[in-house]
C-alpha cells in the first residue's frame, strides 16, 4: 500500500483505527458542514492561483492567498507527488509508489520552492512534519530545488506557521520517516493492530467496536 502523511499519522495515532479505516476499509468518510467548507475554501484558493478567478465568498485568509498569488516562480496547484522505496519519482498512480501526496501550492523559482498547505481547521495545534515530508517528494520531483519554505496557511485564521527544510538533510529525514513506514510494515505483516486509547476515542473515532469507545454499538 502507498502511504501519505495522513496514514502514516492516523497510524500513530491508533494502530487499530488505522487498521479499520485504512485497510479494511470498514468506515466511509462522513460529510459535515465543517468538510464541505473545507472542500469549497480549498477550490477558492485554487481557483484563484490557478485561474486568478475572485473569491466568491470571504474567509479570513484570503490576503495571504492573494500574496501568494502574486509571487513569482513556476506555480503548482494540486501537485500530485510520488516516490518508490528507492525515493525515486514515480507517478501518482504508479503501483511501486511507496509514498504519496498532493501539494496544495508548489511555487518553484531558481533554487527555491514554497511549498503551502491549505488547513481549514483552527491553528491550535500545527503539524509541520506534513510539510517536511512534502519537502522530500518535491526535492524528488524537482532535483534542482535545494530548499523548501513551507508553511501551513489556516484559512479560517488567516494565520501561518512555516518551516524550512533543505534537501542536505534529506537523508537524515528520510531515516526519521523510515521508522514509521517499517512499524506499519511489521503490523501489516504479523496481523496486528494494537488501540492506543485516547481522550477522543469517544469523540470521533468511528471504531465504534472497540472497547475503548465510548460511543460503541
Amino acid at each position: 500500500m502507498a502511504l501519505s502523511y495522513s496514514a502514516m499519522k492516523q497510524f500513530q495515532t491508533c494502530a487499530r483505527q488505522y487498521n479499520e479505516v485504512r485497510v479494511l476499509k470498514l468506515h466511509a468518510p462522513q460529510e459535515t458542514e465543517a468538510t464541505i467548507w473545507g472542500k469549497q475554501i480549498h477550490e477558492e484558493a485554487e481557483l484563484y492561483v490557478r485561474d486568478g478567478r475572485e473569491f466568491t465568498i470571504d474567509f479570513p485568509g484570503q490576503d495571504i492567498v492573494r500574496a501568494l498569488g502574486a509571487l513569482k516562480g513556476e506555480k503548482h496547484c494540486e501537485l500530485e507527488l510520488a516516490v518508490n522505496n528507492l525515493l525515486e519519482p514515480v507517478s501518482f498512480d504508479d503501483p511501486n509508489a511507496l509514498i504519496r501526496g498532493i501539494a496544495d501550492l508548489v511555487i518553484v523559482k531558481d533554487l527555491e520552492c514554497r511549498v503551502i498547505d491549505y488547513k481549514t481547521g483552527n491553528d491550535k495545534y500545527p503539524d509541520t512534519a506534513q510539510l517536511e515530508l512534502m519537502a522530500l517528494l518535491v526535492f524528488a520531483k524537482f532535483p534542482s530545488v535545494q530548499k523548501s519554505h513551507g508553511a501551513l496557511l489556516f484559512l479560517k485564521t488567516g494565520t501561518m506557521v512555516q518551516k524550512i527544510t533543505k534537501r542536505e538533510d534529506s537523508t537524515r529525514i528520510w531515516s526519521e520517516w523510515f521508522g514509521r513506514i517499517q512499524q506499519i510494515e511489521t503490523a501489516h505483516e504479523a496481523g496486528v493492530w494494537n488501540p492506543k486509547p485516547s481522550g477522543l476515542c469517544g469523540k470521533w473515532c468511528p471504531c465504534l467496536g472497540c472497547e475503548h469507545n465510548g460511543r460503541r454499538s
